[in-house]
């Protein structure tokens, strides 16, 4: 067990973002945000998503200097909802940025949100800052009406789209926090020891074990979901589908499945946990009690911090190919367990041949690993 554990971190903290890249993504957009309030533009600057919840991937390009994609909120201040237009909140900002020599090069377009683009070095390669221009949004009856409202819905936001120009209610915040919290007490459990690995790593960085930050910490729960982020991307890939579940999905759903298990469990506790009830919720599906059908019989995950189902449009095909996914990473979570050739086999299904062959070599007179992969149809 021990031998599995450390393949599962290991080839975690190969597609985590490193310490370096993270302290360098904290100044651009500190920086960012003192340059949009020097030219008039008040708003509060704040990361979300992945690299707040920790379980931040580098994503699956062909490219080796491939961009870790980061979410910013951009929080309109001097702008109410009620007396403005997507168009005035956003193209301030973007025109703001155009006109500054230190950011004009860097906008992509994108039809989204404002993206800017950070070339670091080879060995790193970079990441977009995907920036959200929004308006607090308190009076959205999707954010007082859902299961945490007390708690989150202080941070609903109407994000200002580009294409088309309209708003999109949201809780990017809310959903971090509420993460966070369910995190907490895997957290708690070996986190010193666990800072201590990622001081011995990069002591050029940080001075002393208590200097390195809670967000570089992972805990077994966070770990589990950067596993399953990077395993959904290579099995997809590898069966040509493109209707892959968001990492959202799979970040609420660890989290609610992992709601029973203990504060000390283990990665592949977590990610076991997680793949079984999938198993479970398969056989139950014609049975209507799957936790993914809804009581109007239509696929259902309810967005814990907003009033929103997070399977919308989802049709049996897709909810197939997920089962069919989990079934994958259940089986190559056996496969960690047998022989050196099994073992190979089934770290490059779970991480990519690229990272199996850093965290696992090879090993001397054993034939090539060939991942099983097929082209699965929709069903």
């Amino acid at each position: 067990m021990k031998e599995i554990s450390k393949i599962l971190e290991d080839g975690a903290y190969a597609i985590d973002i490193t310490p370096s890249m993270f302290e360098e993504a904290k100044s651009h957009y500190s920086a960012m945000g003192s340059y949009l309030e020097n030219n008039d533009i008040m708003a509060n600057i704040s990361p979300c998503g992945s690299i707040v919840m920790g379980t931040i991937v580098r994503p699956l390009l062909k490219d080796d200097n491939d961009y870790f994609d980061i979410d910013v909120i951009v929080k309109r201040m001097d702008l109410e909802k009620k007396h403005c237009t997507p168009s005035d909140v956003r193209d301030p900002v973007e025109d703001a940025l155009r006109s500054s020599d230190r950011y004009k090069d860097r906008i992509e377009n994108c039809d989204e949100c404002i993206t800017l683009l950070y070339v670091l070095n080879g060995k790193e390669g970079g990441f977009r800052l995907d920036l959200d221009a929004c308006v607090a949004d308190l009076a959205n009856p999707k954010a007082t009406a859902c299961e945490t409202h007390g708690d989150y819905a202080d941070d609903a936001v109407a994000i200002a789209k580009k294409a088309p120009d309209d708003w999109l209610g949201s809780n990017p915040n809310g959903l971090c926090d509420w993460f966070l919290t369910e995190n907490q007490r895997f957290a708690n459990a070996g986190r010193m020891k666990r800072k201590e690995a990622v001081f011995s790593r990069n002591q050029t960085l940080y001075e002393s074990v208590e200097e390195v930050p809670d967000l570089m910490d992972r805990s077994a729960l966070q770990r589990a979901v950067q596993i399953a982020k990077r395993s959904r991307d290579e099995h997809y890939r590898m069966s040509r589908l493109d209707n892959k579940p968001t990492s959202c999905v799979l970040t609420v759903l660890m989290a609610k499945v992992s709601k029973d298990l203990p504060d000390d469990a283990s990665v592949l506790d977590i990610l076991t946990s997680f793949t079984e009830r999938l198993q479970r919720d398969k056989l139950l599906v014609e049975l209507g009690e799957s936790c993914l059908i809804g009581a109007s019989g239509h696929w259902d995950l309810s967005n814990p911090v907003y009033d929103e189902n997070m399977l919308d449009g989802w049709g049996n095909s897709d909810v197939n190919a997920f089962f069919r996914w989990a079934e994958t990473l259940g089986a190559d979570l056996a496969g960690l367990q047998q022989s050196n050739a099994k073992k190979e086999a089934a770290a490059a299904s779970i991480f990519g041949k690229k990272v199996k062959e850093n965290i696992l070599p090879a090993t001397a007179g054993t034939a090539a690993a060939v991942v099983p992969h097929k082209p699965w149809r929709s069903i």
